[in-house]
């Protein structure tokens, strides 16, 4: 019997997840490694370090996910669900509000302020990180604890099924209430982005105006940090805001085939997170293209080889 569209998209959401999954261990295991030989990590290293947690905690989370819909008779499956479920709501919440700290920090260390309570911050930004991000994961765990009380997501459901015929199973089961807890946490996070990034887009417009005007030249080196900062928040806010409709809409929808592409942008998440964050890190981006250059060379030497031998 030949595969149905089910299985062909479990196995592509499979094949996503542990897609997602290699950015993220590279991310950790670099800044990880650069700790260890004795470079002093900077506060923007300590927030991409934690999204790179949060980004192998989603996969591993999607992977169970594909697991489950292969083997829908699990034992103890509705405790699984709830695990995933809790997984799923951290995961939210941890990456939102770091992407969030992450624009504010860019916000603080690019913008000039008057001397005053901005000031102060800006002068202090780099040692207050380390506790935003104990409080952002200690806010995600409490969020996640109170979705699930107030919010049971798992019901049980009769099985239509020919394999399953007479069966219990279990389905997460979300309504508007728990569409309107995800909005009330997304708006706060995508508001307080949207302030601090939105500054940091006017600010490097002008200051390229300002550069063409005076000497001619609108992409010099003192313009590049501007434009990674800009690149990657806008990329980022871009990213969280197709997650979060697609997310509402593939809860609240009936339609199926919407529901498909919900999931395989959510298998896909972890992934498009990671090359943001790469490409928006000077040296991760010069790690990852040693990486990819050494593989090359092995494998045109082994090809080389092979060939050699073959002649």
């Amino acid at each position: 019997m030949g595969w149905g569209i089910d299985t062909i998209l479990q196995i592509i959401g499979l094949v996503e997840t542990i897609f997602g999954l290699i950015p993220s261990v590279f991310i950790v295991t670099s800044n990880i490694q650069c700790w260890m030989k004795g470079e002093i990590p900077n506060s923007t290293d300590h927030i991409v370090t934690a999204l790179g947690f949060s980004g192998i905690f989603s996969a591993f989370n999607n992977a169970v996910m594909v697991f489950l819909v292969f083997s829908p008779e699990m034992p103890l499956l509705i405790y699984i669900l709830y695990t995933v479920c809790f997984t799923s709501v951290y995961t939210f919440c941890s990456s939102c509000w770091l992407t969030t700290c992450l624009c504010f920090i860019f916000f603080m260390k690019i913008i000039n302020f008057k001397p005053g309570f901005f000031s102060w911050i800006k002068m202090k930004i780099d040692s207050l990180v380390p506790h935003l991000i104990l409080a952002i994961e200690g806010l995600s765990i409490c969020l996640s604890v109170v979705y699930i009380i107030l919010y049971p997501c798992v019901k049980d459901v009769n099985s239509t099924s020919s394999s399953m015929t007479n069966q219990t199973s279990y389905l997460l089961s979300p309504d508007y209430s728990t569409c309107v807890f995800m909005f009330g946490i997304f708006s706060i996070a995508i508001m307080v982005a949207t302030i601090t990034t939105g500054p940091i887009i006017v600010s490097l417009y002008k200051h390229t105006h300002r550069m063409r005007r005076n000497m001619g030249d609108g992409d010099g080196p003192s313009l590049k940090v501007y434009k990674r900062a800009a690149c990657t928040l806008s990329s980022l806010f871009i990213l969280y805001i197709i997650s979060y409709s697609l997310t509402i809409a593939g809860q609240l929808s009936n339609d199926k085939t919407l529901q498909w592409i919900y999931v395989i942008f959510s298998n896909s998440f972890p992934f498009l997170q990671s090359v943001i964050l790469i490409l928006g890190n000077s040296r991760l981006l010069q790690k990852c293209l040693e990486i990819l250059t050494k593989c090359r060379q092995c494998i045109y030497h082994k090809d080389g080889r092979v060939q050699t031998v073959g002649f």
